[in-house]
């Protein structure tokens, strides 16, 4: 258990806004589960409501800030207020999780704010190989190659979990907003 607690910087909150983005209307998380639904129901001739209804279920929707849950169906919507509340408590709730989880003395603040980020996406930290080595002790790759472990989604390997993972790596080096950084002449650097 981190001591004293932790809180995720505003850099780190960023970084999820980043690569979560807001949506204010519900959305398949990932996309194209409703069409396969609608695909096997044809191929199979499936005609009983039930059945029908069960294969619906079946599909993840997501809204806001990447909420999803029970709650979440196709046709809701939110105001940007409920994203960003939702936004703000799901990000306290990760906050605790992790300051329980992590027990690495040392802990610095890019590393907690990659765990948020990483909890935010997967809510798998705690049961993660990535935070057994961190707070074995090992050296930054390990975790790093731990990290790059989880880019599929059900059965699939996402691209774009494996841009939010690098994303997160960088994060995890202490590299923030890197699609925000002004060019090197622009920070002070030699012009080339």
């Amino acid at each position: 258990m981190l001591e004293p607690p932790m809180k995720t910087s505003p850099e780190g909150k960023e970084r999820i806004m980043e690569n979560e983005s807001c949506v204010l209307t519900a959305y398949e998380d990932p996309p194209g589960q409703k069409a396969q639904v609608e695909a096997s129901i044809k191929q199979k001739g499936i005609t009983d409501p039930a059945e029908i209804d069960a294969l619906y279920a079946k599909v993840n929707w997501a809204i806001g800030w990447g909420h999803n849950g029970p709650d979440v169906h196709e046709g809701l919507a939110w105001t940007q207020e409920q994203a960003d509340a939702d936004l703000d408590r799901k990000i306290s709730e990760i906050e605790a999780n992790v300051n329980r989880c992590v027990t690495r003395a040392g802990c610095k603040q890019w590393h907690f704010d990659t765990f948020v980020d990483f909890d935010y996406n997967t809510g798998a930290l705690c049961r993660s190989t990535m935070l057994r080595d961190f707070n074995a002790g090992e050296s930054d790759e390990i975790v790093e190659a731990e990290l790059m472990k989880w880019v599929w989604s059900r059965g699939r390997k996402l691209q774009a979990l494996v841009g939010r993972r690098k994303t997160e790596i960088a994060e995890f080096e202490g590299q923030y907003n890197l699609r925000k950084q002004p060019p090197a002449s622009a920070a002070g650097g030699e012009e080339s």
